[in-house]
């Protein structure tokens, strides 16, 4: 929800605050490590324009690829970069305390890149 409310898309009591709506452009946003989201999710992340890269695109190109990939989408035409590491995108043998325990996350030393 807040990522949605930065994007502009709802809910409106928080993408209207302050004087302009989106704070932050879909263009330059990075989702990395994305998976289990149920139907709802997967239609909103996609009509939302922000760039994905799931865990299948981690174990296929290799966590620092993405990463690389990750930063140079973000950084481009920006004056910088804003990093927020969700602890639920790692696999549950790492992170066991998680609000949403999903197997097949990042691993420890994926985590730590």
């Amino acid at each position: 929800m807040p990522l949605a409310a930065l994007l502009g898309s709802e809910p409106a009591e928080l993408s209207k605050i302050g004087s302009f709506s989106p704070k932050v452009a879909a263009e330059h946003t990075v989702l990395v490590g994305i998976r289990n989201l149920d139907e709802r999710e997967k239609v909103a992340v996609k009509d939302s324009g922000v760039h994905v890269f799931t865990m299948k695109d981690i174990d296929r190109q290799g966590i620092a690829s993405i990463v690389e990939q990750a930063v140079t989408l973000a950084a481009t035409g920006t004056a910088g970069v804003h990093v927020s590491f969700d602890i639920d995108v790692c696999d549950p043998l790492i992170a066991p305390g998680v609000g949403t325990p999903v197997k097949g996350g990042l691993n420890y030393r994926e985590a730590h890149m």
